[in-house]
Protein backbone atom coordinates (compact mmCIF):
# COMPACT_ATOMS: atom_id res chain seq x y z
CA UNK A 1 0.00 0.00 0.00
CA UNK A 2 1.18 3.22 -1.03
CA UNK A 3 2.81 4.93 2.07
CA UNK A 4 1.54 8.59 1.51
CA UNK A 5 -1.89 9.32 3.44
CA UNK A 6 -5.23 10.70 1.50
CA UNK A 7 -6.05 13.83 2.81
CA UNK A 8 -9.75 14.35 2.74
CA UNK A 9 -9.82 17.90 3.41
CA UNK A 10 -6.98 18.85 1.19
CA UNK A 11 -9.07 17.25 -1.58
CA UNK A 12 -12.37 18.78 -0.69
CA UNK A 13 -10.75 22.18 -0.99
CA UNK A 14 -9.48 22.15 -3.86
CA UNK A 15 -12.58 20.56 -5.44
CA UNK A 16 -14.55 24.36 -3.96
CA UNK A 17 -11.94 26.24 -5.43
CA UNK A 18 -12.76 24.95 -9.13
CA UNK A 19 -16.45 25.39 -8.37
CA UNK A 20 -15.63 28.75 -7.33
CA UNK A 21 -13.86 29.92 -10.37
CA UNK A 22 -16.66 28.06 -12.52
CA UNK A 23 -19.37 30.67 -10.41
CA UNK A 24 -16.73 33.59 -11.65
CA UNK A 25 -16.42 32.55 -14.95
CA UNK A 26 -20.41 32.22 -15.33
CA UNK A 27 -20.45 35.88 -13.38
CA UNK A 28 -18.01 37.46 -15.58
CA UNK A 29 -19.76 35.69 -18.83
CA UNK A 30 -23.36 37.24 -17.98
CA UNK A 31 -21.79 40.74 -17.15
CA UNK A 32 -20.03 40.94 -20.52
CA UNK A 33 -23.10 39.65 -22.23
CA UNK A 34 -25.60 43.02 -20.44
CA UNK A 35 -22.71 45.07 -21.19
CA UNK A 36 -23.13 44.33 -24.92
CA UNK A 37 -26.98 44.32 -24.64
CA UNK A 38 -27.02 47.77 -23.01
CA UNK A 39 -24.12 48.94 -25.86
CA UNK A 40 -26.38 47.12 -29.03
CA UNK A 41 -29.63 49.53 -27.21
CA UNK A 42 -27.50 52.77 -26.74
CA UNK A 43 -26.45 51.96 -30.19
CA UNK A 44 -29.86 51.34 -32.17
CA UNK A 45 -31.50 54.79 -29.87
CA UNK A 46 -28.82 56.63 -31.45
CA UNK A 47 -29.30 55.18 -34.91
CA UNK A 48 -33.23 55.90 -34.52
CA UNK A 49 -32.63 59.05 -32.96
CA UNK A 50 -30.45 59.70 -36.37
CA UNK A 51 -32.86 58.31 -38.70
CA UNK A 52 -35.92 60.66 -36.88
CA UNK A 53 -34.13 63.99 -37.78
CA UNK A 54 -33.34 63.55 -40.95
CA UNK A 55 -36.90 61.75 -41.84
CA UNK A 56 -38.39 64.88 -40.46
CA UNK A 57 -36.51 67.42 -42.32
CA UNK A 58 -36.36 65.35 -45.40
CA UNK A 59 -39.84 64.58 -45.97
CA UNK A 60 -42.21 66.26 -48.01
CA UNK A 61 -45.45 67.37 -47.14
CA UNK A 62 -46.56 67.77 -50.93
CA UNK A 63 -46.35 64.21 -51.58
CA UNK A 64 -48.58 61.67 -50.36
CA UNK A 65 -46.70 58.83 -51.48
CA UNK A 66 -43.47 59.60 -49.34
CA UNK A 67 -43.32 57.14 -46.81
CA UNK A 68 -39.48 57.57 -45.56
CA UNK A 69 -40.17 58.77 -42.22
CA UNK A 70 -40.01 55.96 -39.27
CA UNK A 71 -43.47 55.57 -38.15
CA UNK A 72 -44.33 58.59 -40.88
CA UNK A 73 -48.37 59.59 -40.78
CA UNK A 74 -50.12 57.44 -43.59
CA UNK A 75 -53.79 59.27 -43.59
CA UNK A 76 -55.49 62.47 -42.03
CA UNK A 77 -58.65 62.66 -41.82
CA UNK A 78 -61.13 65.64 -41.27
CA UNK A 79 -64.58 65.49 -40.02
CA UNK A 80 -67.18 68.41 -39.64
CA UNK A 81 -65.58 71.16 -42.05
CA UNK A 82 -68.52 72.33 -44.15
CA UNK A 83 -66.57 75.76 -44.69
CA UNK A 84 -63.27 75.16 -45.85
CA UNK A 85 -61.57 71.95 -47.81
CA UNK A 86 -60.04 69.14 -46.35
CA UNK A 87 -56.70 70.46 -47.98
CA UNK A 88 -56.94 74.03 -45.98
CA UNK A 89 -57.31 72.58 -42.92
CA UNK A 90 -54.15 70.07 -43.32
CA UNK A 91 -52.34 72.95 -44.56
CA UNK A 92 -52.70 75.30 -41.68
CA UNK A 93 -52.65 72.27 -38.84
CA UNK A 94 -49.17 71.95 -40.08
CA UNK A 95 -49.27 68.00 -40.27
CA UNK A 96 -48.91 66.15 -43.64
CA UNK A 97 -48.77 62.63 -44.51
CA UNK A 98 -45.22 60.53 -44.24
CA UNK A 99 -44.21 63.02 -41.15
CA UNK A 100 -42.92 60.84 -38.49
CA UNK A 101 -46.00 60.65 -36.34
CA UNK A 102 -43.29 61.80 -33.21
CA UNK A 103 -43.03 64.91 -34.74
CA UNK A 104 -46.85 65.62 -34.89
CA UNK A 105 -47.99 68.33 -32.23
CA UNK A 106 -51.54 68.21 -31.85
CA UNK A 107 -51.80 71.40 -29.82
CA UNK A 108 -50.08 73.41 -32.44
CA UNK A 109 -51.96 72.23 -35.16
CA UNK A 110 -55.14 72.60 -33.13
CA UNK A 111 -54.20 76.29 -32.52
CA UNK A 112 -53.24 76.88 -36.12
CA UNK A 113 -56.55 75.76 -37.17
CA UNK A 114 -58.53 78.33 -34.80
CA UNK A 115 -56.21 80.89 -35.69
CA UNK A 116 -56.68 80.68 -39.35
CA UNK A 117 -60.35 79.78 -39.79
CA UNK A 118 -62.80 82.09 -37.93
CA UNK A 119 -65.76 79.49 -38.69
CA UNK A 120 -64.02 76.80 -36.59
CA UNK A 121 -65.71 76.76 -33.07
CA UNK A 122 -63.69 74.11 -31.80
CA UNK A 123 -61.17 71.78 -32.74
CA UNK A 124 -59.64 68.29 -31.75
CA UNK A 125 -56.98 66.85 -32.99
CA UNK A 126 -56.04 63.02 -32.24
CA UNK A 127 -54.71 59.97 -33.79
CA UNK A 128 -56.45 56.81 -33.04
CA UNK A 129 -54.04 54.80 -34.58
CA UNK A 130 -50.12 54.89 -34.88
CA UNK A 131 -49.95 56.24 -37.97
CA UNK A 132 -53.64 57.85 -38.66
CA UNK A 133 -54.53 61.41 -37.88
CA UNK A 134 -57.92 62.35 -37.25
CA UNK A 135 -58.96 66.24 -37.46
CA UNK A 136 -62.31 67.14 -36.04
CA UNK A 137 -63.86 70.56 -36.13
CA UNK A 138 -67.04 71.97 -35.21
CA UNK A 139 -68.09 75.47 -37.15
CA UNK A 140 -70.29 78.69 -35.21
CA UNK A 141 -73.17 78.59 -36.79
CA UNK A 142 -73.93 82.33 -38.10
CA UNK A 143 -76.84 84.06 -36.19
CA UNK A 144 -76.89 87.75 -38.34
CA UNK A 145 -74.62 90.67 -39.54
CA UNK A 146 -74.18 93.94 -37.90
CA UNK A 147 -72.50 97.00 -39.14
CA UNK A 148 -68.44 96.74 -39.36
CA UNK A 149 -66.47 99.20 -40.61
CA UNK A 150 -67.37 100.00 -44.77
CA UNK A 151 -69.29 96.80 -44.53
CA UNK A 152 -70.97 94.04 -42.27
CA UNK A 153 -69.91 91.23 -39.89
CA UNK A 154 -71.19 87.97 -40.21
CA UNK A 155 -72.04 86.96 -35.99
CA UNK A 156 -71.85 83.38 -35.01
CA UNK A 157 -73.84 81.83 -32.32
CA UNK A 158 -70.51 82.10 -29.90
CA UNK A 159 -70.29 85.49 -30.15
CA UNK A 160 -67.20 85.80 -33.04
CA UNK A 161 -66.98 87.68 -36.32
CA UNK A 162 -67.49 85.10 -38.74
CA UNK A 163 -66.78 86.90 -42.07
CA UNK A 164 -66.49 90.34 -43.97
CA UNK A 165 -69.37 91.55 -46.41
CA UNK A 166 -69.57 94.14 -48.40
CA UNK A 167 -71.60 96.75 -47.80
CA UNK A 168 -73.98 95.46 -50.78
CA UNK A 169 -73.20 92.05 -50.94
CA UNK A 170 -76.00 89.93 -52.31
CA UNK A 171 -75.84 87.42 -49.09
CA UNK A 172 -77.29 90.04 -47.19
CA UNK A 173 -80.97 88.85 -46.77
CA UNK A 174 -79.69 85.54 -45.73
CA UNK A 175 -79.12 86.83 -42.46
CA UNK A 176 -80.88 88.55 -39.50
CA UNK A 177 -79.63 92.26 -38.84
CA UNK A 178 -78.99 92.74 -35.60
CA UNK A 179 -78.45 96.47 -33.73
CA UNK A 180 -76.25 95.82 -30.92
CA UNK A 181 -73.36 97.85 -29.31
CA UNK A 182 -70.39 96.08 -30.49
CA UNK A 183 -67.37 95.16 -28.53
CA UNK A 184 -64.24 97.61 -29.18
CA UNK A 185 -61.79 94.32 -30.81
CA UNK A 186 -64.92 93.47 -32.88
CA UNK A 187 -63.46 91.68 -35.75
CA UNK A 188 -62.78 88.10 -37.50
CA UNK A 189 -62.36 85.83 -35.35
CA UNK A 190 -62.79 88.10 -32.16
CA UNK A 191 -65.83 88.30 -29.87
CA UNK A 192 -68.35 90.56 -31.55
CA UNK A 193 -70.58 91.07 -28.65
CA UNK A 194 -70.72 90.99 -24.66
CA UNK A 195 -72.09 87.64 -22.97
CA UNK A 196 -75.48 89.52 -22.32
CA UNK A 197 -76.33 90.46 -25.85
CA UNK A 198 -75.36 86.99 -26.71
CA UNK A 199 -77.64 85.09 -24.76
CA UNK A 200 -80.54 87.14 -26.07
CA UNK A 201 -79.64 86.89 -29.58
CA UNK A 202 -79.51 83.10 -29.09
CA UNK A 203 -82.33 83.13 -27.38
CA UNK A 204 -84.06 84.68 -29.75
CA UNK A 205 -82.59 82.63 -32.38
CA UNK A 206 -84.12 79.14 -30.45
CA UNK A 207 -87.53 80.73 -30.26
CA UNK A 208 -87.40 81.14 -33.82
CA UNK A 209 -87.03 78.12 -35.23
CA UNK A 210 -89.60 75.87 -35.51
CA UNK A 211 -92.22 78.25 -34.79
CA UNK A 212 -94.57 81.28 -36.76
CA UNK A 213 -91.83 83.80 -35.31
CA UNK A 214 -89.77 82.46 -38.50
CA UNK A 215 -90.04 85.37 -40.13
CA UNK A 216 -87.45 88.25 -37.78
CA UNK A 217 -85.85 90.14 -40.10
CA UNK A 218 -83.89 92.45 -37.39
CA UNK A 219 -83.09 92.32 -33.74
CA UNK A 220 -82.54 95.53 -31.32
CA UNK A 221 -80.51 94.48 -28.78
CA UNK A 222 -79.02 98.25 -28.43
CA UNK A 223 -80.93 98.37 -25.17
CA UNK A 224 -81.54 95.54 -22.57
CA UNK A 225 -84.63 97.31 -21.47
CA UNK A 226 -86.28 98.02 -24.91
CA UNK A 227 -85.69 94.66 -27.01
CA UNK A 228 -87.40 94.86 -30.47
CA UNK A 229 -87.95 92.59 -33.45
CA UNK A 230 -89.02 93.10 -36.68
CA UNK A 231 -91.37 90.15 -38.40
CA UNK A 232 -91.04 89.85 -41.93
CA UNK A 233 -91.26 94.21 -41.90
CA UNK A 234 -94.89 94.32 -41.01
CA UNK A 235 -94.94 93.59 -37.40
CA UNK A 236 -92.69 95.06 -34.57
CA UNK A 237 -92.52 92.94 -31.46
CA UNK A 238 -91.47 94.97 -28.55
CA UNK A 239 -90.28 92.59 -25.62
CA UNK A 240 -89.19 95.30 -22.95
CA UNK A 241 -86.07 93.88 -21.20
CA UNK A 242 -84.91 90.31 -20.95
CA UNK A 243 -86.53 89.23 -17.68
CA UNK A 244 -88.48 85.95 -18.47
CA UNK A 245 -87.37 86.10 -22.02
CA UNK A 246 -88.09 82.25 -23.09
CA UNK A 247 -91.22 82.78 -21.82
CA UNK A 248 -91.94 85.87 -23.09
CA UNK A 249 -90.81 84.77 -26.78
CA UNK A 250 -93.30 81.94 -26.63
CA UNK A 251 -95.98 84.46 -25.56
CA UNK A 252 -95.44 86.48 -28.47
CA UNK A 253 -95.59 83.60 -30.97
CA UNK A 254 -99.33 82.88 -29.15
CA UNK A 255 -99.94 86.62 -30.08
CA UNK A 256 -98.55 86.51 -33.45
CA UNK A 257 -100.62 83.69 -34.25
CA UNK A 258 -104.09 85.69 -32.98
CA UNK A 259 -103.52 88.37 -34.39
CA UNK A 260 -102.81 87.09 -37.80
CA UNK A 261 -106.28 84.76 -37.23
CA UNK A 262 -108.01 88.34 -36.48
CA UNK A 263 -106.60 90.63 -38.97
CA UNK A 264 -105.47 88.46 -41.81
CA UNK A 265 -101.62 87.30 -43.42
CA UNK A 266 -101.31 91.18 -44.21
CA UNK A 267 -101.53 92.56 -40.80
CA UNK A 268 -99.04 95.69 -39.63
CA UNK A 269 -98.48 97.01 -36.33
CA UNK A 270 -97.13 96.61 -33.01
CA UNK A 271 -97.36 93.87 -30.42
CA UNK A 272 -96.12 95.31 -27.05
CA UNK A 273 -95.35 92.84 -24.41
CA UNK A 274 -93.25 95.53 -22.08
CA UNK A 275 -96.28 95.05 -19.09
CA UNK A 276 -95.36 91.18 -19.75
CA UNK A 277 -94.69 88.76 -16.80
CA UNK A 278 -95.80 85.03 -16.03
CA UNK A 279 -97.81 85.93 -12.91
CA UNK A 280 -99.67 88.34 -15.72
CA UNK A 281 -98.83 87.13 -19.14
CA UNK A 282 -100.18 90.45 -21.69
CA UNK A 283 -99.59 91.43 -24.91
CA UNK A 284 -101.32 94.69 -26.92
CA UNK A 285 -101.48 94.49 -30.33
CA UNK A 286 -101.45 97.94 -31.74
CA UNK A 287 -102.69 98.47 -36.13
CA UNK A 288 -100.20 100.75 -37.84
CA UNK A 289 -102.98 103.18 -38.49
CA UNK A 290 -103.44 103.66 -34.90
CA UNK A 291 -99.80 103.56 -34.27
CA UNK A 292 -99.13 106.35 -36.32
CA UNK A 293 -100.61 108.39 -34.10
CA UNK A 294 -99.50 107.51 -30.80
CA UNK A 295 -96.15 107.62 -28.82
CA UNK A 296 -94.42 104.96 -28.33
CA UNK A 297 -92.19 105.72 -25.46
CA UNK A 298 -94.26 104.04 -23.10
CA UNK A 299 -96.47 100.65 -23.64
CA UNK A 300 -99.78 101.15 -25.32
CA UNK A 301 -102.75 100.90 -23.30
CA UNK A 302 -105.27 102.67 -25.80
CA UNK A 303 -108.68 100.86 -25.73
CA UNK A 304 -108.61 101.07 -29.36
CA UNK A 305 -105.28 98.36 -29.66
CA UNK A 306 -106.15 94.34 -29.64
CA UNK A 307 -105.22 93.06 -26.24
CA UNK A 308 -104.46 89.71 -25.83
CA UNK A 309 -103.83 87.71 -22.50
CA UNK A 310 -103.05 84.25 -21.69
CA UNK A 311 -106.26 82.19 -22.86
CA UNK A 312 -105.50 79.72 -19.90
Amino acid sequence: MDGRKYDSKSSAGRTGSRRVVRKNRRVNRMRVAVLLFVLVLIAGAVIATVVLLNSSGKTNPNNKDDDTAVFGVKSIAVEGNSRYTDAQICESSGIFVGQSIFFVNKRRAAENILKNFPYVDKVSVSNPSLRNIKITIDEATPVGIAEHKTGWLIIGDNGKGLEQLDQNSSRLPEYHLIKCKKLEKADLGHLAVDERSLGIINSIISAENGTNLKGIKDIDVTQYTDISLNWKGTIIIRLGNDIELDSKLKFASETLERVIASNGEDAEGQIDLRMYSDSNPRSVFTPKELLDTQPQSEPTTSASATAASNPN
